[in-house]
């Protein structure tokens, strides 16, 4: 054989080397940044009172990611967190169309964002739901869920220690409330497990968090409602500032005692899915030892810069960005002013807080911190 065919032979073998080469997909694991994630639920009929009904889709609805991309621009940082819901509160998680959720799963992904699934048993009955009777629906729904196969966040019956919600401290559920609430997410748990979704589900317990000026003032604590470690991945607790005019009190002030208490239950990291100011307060707290912020957006600052300095537990701050109306007519965007976006993107401009980045393909969200 001549030098020639040789030459031929081998570069015909590297060719094929190559082309084998490039058809087996990378599967070395992506390692986790550290920092905060920085996440937020965009309502569009919120943004459409801004920028237009063209903006009247809530992400990852947006069609065109218009939505997101506002929020992003007006935040001064990309998210790295998704959060909605599976609908109305009145639906209970297996009656939402599971379909709908992967397709907003895939949305969010194709856009750098872990997905945050909010959902909820609605009013149905806890103990139904312990002795069995929506067993079938509730693998069902999880059957399809596990079909994404990629890190994704479920944020179960959040706020069941208030009386607000169909399936919290109320009549409907009556005194067997919180040992239902418990039972029913261990079994939720179990028939997600049993489909393979728990491969990809990440768990997230999230009570309102406690008043600081009576912390006791829920009937159940936290340990009280506390599932146990094997069945919860994130604990966390969900938190705003409700004063219209004069504050309540800085985030240091009233996220302490909720801080405090997840630490107390469990050694889990945190994320905050829910928090915001409601309104753009005037005045600082009547209570000085209570904070100085006296604008929403130093206060949205000031929440930033207090997680990042002094909880380190907290892995996630996922803004609530929605007008969302209780009675009380209160607005959790940024966008309420100049000085609530300055201010907020003041905080989330840290490098800490880390917006777009590398995702991983496998397992559950990744811990930060």
């Amino acid at each position: 054989m001549s030098n020639t065919e040789l030459r031929d032979q081998a570069v015909g073998l590297l060719q094929e080397a190559i082309e084998v080469l490039a058809g087996i997909p990378d599967t070395a694991p992506v390692e986790p940044p550290t920092g905060i994630y920085h996440g937020a639920y965009i309502d569009g009929t919120t943004m459409a009172q801004y920028y237009g009904d063209a903006y009247a889709y809530t992400v990852p609805e947006d069609p065109d990611g218009r939505v997101q991309a506002q929020f992003e621009a007006d935040a001064g940082k990309s998210i790295s967190i998704s959060h909605w819901g599976t609908g109305n509160a009145n639906v209970p998680i297996w009656d939402s169309n599971a379909e709908e959720m992967l397709r907003g799963f895939e949305e969010a992904r194709s856009r750098g964002c872990y997905p945050l699934l909010d959902t909820s048993t609605a009013s149905v009955y806890l103990g139904d739901i312990v002795d069995g009777t929506y067993d079938q629906q509730i693998m069902d729904w999880f059957t399809t869920i596990a079909g994404f196969g990629k890190p994704w966040i479920i944020r179960l019956n959040t706020e069941m220690n208030g009386g607000w919600y169909g399936y919290g401290a109320n009549d409907t559920q009556g005194p067997r409330q919180i040992e239902n609430f418990k039972a029913s997410w261990i079994r939720i748990w179990e028939l997600a497990n049993e489909t393979g979704a728990n491969e990809n589900a990440t768990w997230h317990w999230a009570p309102n968090s406690l008043p600081p000026w009576d912390p006791t003032y829920f009937e159940g604590s936290y340990q009280d409602y506390y599932p146990g470690d094997q069945y919860v991945d994130l604990t966390g607790f969900v938190c705003y500032q409700q004063g219209k005019e004069t504050s309540e009190g800085d985030w240091s002030y009233l996220s302490g005692p909720s801080y405090q208490a997840c630490l107390d239950v469990a050694d889990k990291p945190m994320l905050i899915s829910e928090w915001s100011s409601f309104f753009e307060f005037v005045n600082p707290p009547a209570d000085p030892s209570r904070g100085t912020a006296a604008s929403k957006g130093e206060w949205l600052q000031g929440a930033l810069e207090h997680v990042r300095d002094m909880q380190p537990a907290i892995m996630g701050m996922v803004l609530f960005n929605t007008g969302y109306e209780t009675g009380k007519g209160e607005h959790n965007e940024i966008e309420t002013s100049q000085g609530a976006m300055d201010g907020y993107r003041a905080g989330i401009s840290d490098p800490i807080y880390l917006g777009k980045h590398t995702l991983t393909d496998t397992g559950k969200v990744p811990t930060l911190r």
